[in-house]
């Protein structure tokens, strides 16, 4: 058991906005080097890599919802309405 008196754990916040963080990653998707492109933006490459994972593929405007959801905790609420396997589902707002 981990005991510790008069200090909060907490995620650390973002420096980088998801339009930079976006930006980062198209750089490496078209070719330039990620431990430069890293060094650039000031973060190690498995950060990098890291938000490869979450925000790879997205555009801009996608990151930007994907976050207010996450924020908002309503991406936890999500769930999808219908039979997947005949093709009904519903978004629900």
């Amino acid at each position: 058991m981990i005991l510790v008196l008069g200090r909060e754990r907490r995620m650390s916040v973002s420096k980088h906005t998801e339009a930079q963080i976006v930006g980062t990653l198209k750089q490496v998707e078209a070719g330039r080097k990620a431990e430069d492109v890293a060094w650039e933006v000031g973060v190690s490459k498995h950060t990098l890599y890291s938000r490869k994972a979450k925000y790879g593929g997205m555009e801009i405007s996608e990151a930007q919802e994907a976050k207010q959801l996450r924020d908002d905790g309503s991406w936890y609420d999500y769930k999808p309405q219908g039979n997947p396997s005949e093709g009904e589902l519903e978004v629900r707002e």
